[in-house]
């Protein structure tokens, strides 16, 4: 720690320096959200056409967990 500077002045720019790169994620998270709302739909018909889990994944980045959970609200 610097003399000149207190721990609240430098948590103050911790702080500051988190402002712009978490805007970006943030960004990044909804555009996500975005994406996976429309993608739920097709992936939902995927797997009515027998396309399996791994190759959804394989495709389109999910994780098979969350196709599972996506097949269970399909189904509903």
């Amino acid at each position: 720690m610097n003399e000149r500077q207190t721990p609240a002045d430098l948590r103050a720019a911790a702080e500051r320096s988190l402002v712009a790169p978490g805007k970006k994620r943030l960004k990044a998270v909804a555009a996500l959200k975005a994406l996976d709302a429309e993608l739920e739909p097709l992936v939902v018909e995927a797997l009515r056409n027998e396309v399996s889990a791994l190759r959804i994944s394989e495709l389109t980045g999910i994780h098979r967990n969350t196709i599972r959970a996506i097949k269970a609200r399909g189904t509903q």
